[in-house]
């Protein structure tokens, strides 16, 4: 079953953060006999960190800084509203100590489900890439930079053929350069949208994993 998918992403972290809250508004939470409050915390938000990160870059075969980087802060901020949130119900109290503790297991999240995701991505097979391109066009070298780009982040198998090297490629594609192939399907052509294609990209990335 696939779970990359919008549901499949964000369900799970709107539950936790749910949790997270539920737990908060009660006066006497149940929790594992002995377990220090600190242990708790950064669990809790270890977990909320990490499917954070996980939902902002989109799985774990793709993950990202400024995904990493907003899963951090906006978890940290939910500690933060957390604590506020518990100042207001009664046998409980906000505590420097207990957004330490988020801060810490937030941080821990992040940084485990990003390193388990650049493992992942490179061992993930690079997706086939063909750029048609022809001499005299300065589409096709936006094109060819915008692919750079998105190979830093999807792993690519780029080739570059010519319409000025091959009769039939000009008669198939001369009138829309540059055309970007994959697996003998055009998925774009002409001025290229860079984010349409990256996400066109990873989405066959995800099919053919």
């Amino acid at each position: 079953m696939r779970t990359d998918t919008g549901l499949g992403l964000w369900v799970p972290v709107l539950l936790v953060a749910g949790t997270i809250a539920l737990l908060s508004h009660m006066s006497s939470p149940p929790r594992p006999p002995g377990a220090p409050d600190w242990l708790l915390h950064a669990t809790e938000f270890a977990l909320l960190g990490g499917l954070l990160t996980r939902a902002l870059s989109g799985g774990l075969r793709r993950p990202a800084a400024r995904a990493a980087l907003i899963a951090l802060l906006g978890t940290v901020a939910w500690g933060a509203l957390d604590e506020f949130h518990q100042s207001f119900v009664p046998g409980r109290s906000a505590a420097a100590s207990d957004l330490a503790a988020d801060a810490a297991g937030t941080a821990l999240g992040v940084v485990a489900v990003a390193v388990l995701g650049a493992t992942r991505r490179a061992a993930v097979e690079p997706l086939a890439v063909v750029l048609i391109s022809g001499p005299g066009c300065p589409l096709c070298d936006e094109a060819r930079q915008a692919l750079a780009r998105i190979g830093r982040q999807v792993p690519l198998a780029l080739e570059e053929r010519s319409i000025a090297e091959d009769e039939e490629l000009r008669r198939l594609y001369g009138d829309e350069i540059p055309v970007v192939l994959v697996g003998g399907r055009r998925v774009a052509r002409g001025r290229i949208d860079a984010g349409r294609l990256r996400a066109s990209l990873r989405w066959r990335l995800t099919e053919s994993a």
